[in-house]
Parts: C-alpha cells; sequence; structure tokens
C-alpha cells in the first residue's frame, strides 16, 4: 500500500501543523499508534476530490478530545486519576458543520463521559454543546460527502495519559 498521508501532519501547512499541536485550548487524549496507524491507512482511501483541505483535510494526529474551549490552565490531576477503558466499536460516522462534513470514530466509554463533564463543570471553558459525543477525527469533507467506504473500526485500549494544550503549551499526566 503506498502511504499519501501519515500520522506526523505530512498533509499539513506549518500553520497547521503548529496549530494542531500547540493551539487546542483543550484537553485531550493521545491514542496508541497502532490505532493512528489504522486511521492513516483509512485516510489513504479517501478520494481526494472530497477532501476539504481548508477546514483541514486528513487529521494528521489522531486524538479523542476531552473538553474543547478550556479558558484556564487546570490540574489535570484532580480529575485524570485512574486508567479509562476507551474502546471503538462502530462503523466510521459522521457529523456536518456550516462548512464541512467530519469523517470521524465514535469512542465507547461511560467513564470518558464522566470525566468530561466533571472537568467542564468546575473548570472555564467555553464549551457550549450540551451533548458530548467522544470521538476520533479522520478527515474534513466537502460539505455533505461521504467516504467510499464506512468500514467497520473495532479497537479497545488503557487510556493511560491525558493533555492539556493551552496558550502555546502542552502538559502532559500519565499514570
Amino acid at each position: 500500500m503506498n502511504i499519501k498521508w501519515n500520522c506526523l501532519f505530512d498533509n499539513k501547512t506549518p500553520q497547521q501543523k503548529k496549530s494542531a499541536l500547540y493551539d487546542r485550548a483543550c484537553i485531550l487524549m493521545e491514542v496508541p499508534d497502532n490505532i493512528k496507524k489504522s486511521v492513516c491507512i483509512i485516510a489513504n482511501d479517501i478520494d481526494p476530490e472530497v477532501i476539504n483541505v481548508e477546514a483541514g483535510g486528513i487529521e494528521g494526529a489522531p486524538h479523542i478530545t476531552v473538553l474543547y474551549g478550556v479558558k484556564d490552565n487546570v490540574i489535570l490531576s484532580k480529575y485524570f486519576k485512574k486508567p479509562l477503558l476507551l474502546k471503538t466499536d462502530t462503523k466510521i460516522t459522521y457529523f456536518d458543520n456550516d462548512d464541512t462534513t467530519v469523517a470521524k470514530v465514535a469512542i465507547l466509554s461511560e467513564e470518558l463521559h464522566d470525566l468530561h463533564y466533571l472537568i467542564k463543570s468546575f473548570e472555564p471553558n467555553s464549551d457550549d454543546r450540551l451533548d458530548y459525543n467522544p470521538h476520533m477525527t479522520i478527515a474534513y469533507l466537502q460539505p455533505n460527502k461521504r467516504l467510499e467506504n464506512d468500514g467497520f473500526v473495532s479497537f479497545s485500549w488503557v487510556q493511560r495519559s491525558i493533555e492539556l494544550h493551552l496558550n502555546g503549551l502542552v502538559d502532559k499526566l500519565t499514570i
């Protein structure tokens, strides 16, 4: 198989790389390398005509966002006290924004939901969504487009680390 994209941002501009790494103002979980590689393999099969490069293109660093829009430093150890069991066991799904369709893999974990709502309740943030739907983004597509293959993605793993990305800094906690 000829890899067109890789998990180290090869398809991103230098500004997109910096933004993806440092300017998220969020709490996220990096996923294991084998899962990143699987997401990259899925990305390799995407028809370039359906990729919305302006909206972000292929996700170069597969991750799970725990809370977006963090406004202040968060002491991660107050909330992340034990490893979480996470899994995917689903087809690729989608959600539409005004200018793009996001291809994603849902993450199944009650513990992750609980962690999201706990942090959101006690820490300043701009997340105004009522529902939390944890996922890994695969790619940003042209509006209302879908992948030719909505393959089934199945993984489970123990998540032992969490990261705070704020003001150009990354604080990582591993337990």
